[in-house]
């Protein structure tokens, strides 16, 4: 029974391999990509790319062994033009492959206290500047900031390209 039960799942996993192909197509059309030197509006909301740090490379220990990564650092701004405050609780960063990473919690060590961007809430009318780091593989070849309209749940995206 498990010996079907897996040979149906290999091959519904060969079968969504062959549709969706093996490119490094991330699913956001390029004409929704902006520059890093853009302004960027998402909601009631204005997102401005200040800096793009390469913080070098780390080695971490993963189950399968160490693991080099490169840790970048965003500093970035944001605008809100609405009449509520709103909460940054956490942004997205997608690498040329599609994959998405978190901030990288570990690395805030090196950033002063107000500029984390972690739990930071922005008054009405108030422009912020924060910062995030990420921790991506060091082959990556793209990195694309995922910023939303910071509504819980998001109901608008914006991506910004931060030019690695």
């Amino acid at each position: 029974m498990w010996k079907k039960i897996f040979v149906f799942g290999l091959t519904l996993l060969a079968a969504l391999f062959l549709i969706t192909g093996c490119g490094t197509d991330i699913g956001i059309p390029e004409e929704d990509i902006y520059s890093a030197d853009a302004q960027v509006v998402v909601g009631d909301l204005v997102w401005e790319i200040v800096e793009v740090e390469d913080r070098g490379v780390e080695t971490v220990s993963a189950y399968t062994g160490p693991i080099e990564r490169r840790i970048l650092g965003v500093t970035f701004k944001i605008e809100n033009k609405s009449n509520d405050p709103k909460t940054l609780v956490d942004i997205t960063m997608i690498d040329d492959n599609g994959n998405r990473y978190p901030i990288c919690l570990e690395a805030f060590g090196s950033f002063d206290f107000d500029q984390v961007c972690v739990l930071q809430e922005i008054p009405p009318g108030a422009e912020k500047t924060y910062s995030a780091a990420f921790a991506v593989p060091t082959d990556a070849n793209r990195a694309i900031l995922e910023v939303t309209d910071l509504g819980g749940p998001a109901l608008e995206y914006g991506y910004i390209e931060l030019g690695i």
